[in-house]
């Protein structure tokens, strides 16, 4: 139970953090338009990052 409690924790942890990277990176669309397209794939490499790293952890235990 406490291990699945730990997994729970991080999966938000690791939401959070990303949804507030995404947020930052939002506003920096506004001030440039150029960085779009760069800014976007670094948004979805970090999803990824964090499924992963969630997923690994759910294996580990």
């Amino acid at each position: 139970f406490q291990n699945r409690l730990y997994i729970i924790i991080h999966i938000i942890f690791a939401y959070k953090t990303t949804i507030n990277v995404i947020k930052k990176k939002n506003q920096e669309f506004t001030k440039t338009n150029t960085n779009r397209k760069a800014s976007y794939m670094k948004i979805i490499q970090l999803m990824i990052y964090f499924l992963f790293r969630s997923f690994y952890i759910i294996s580990t235990i």
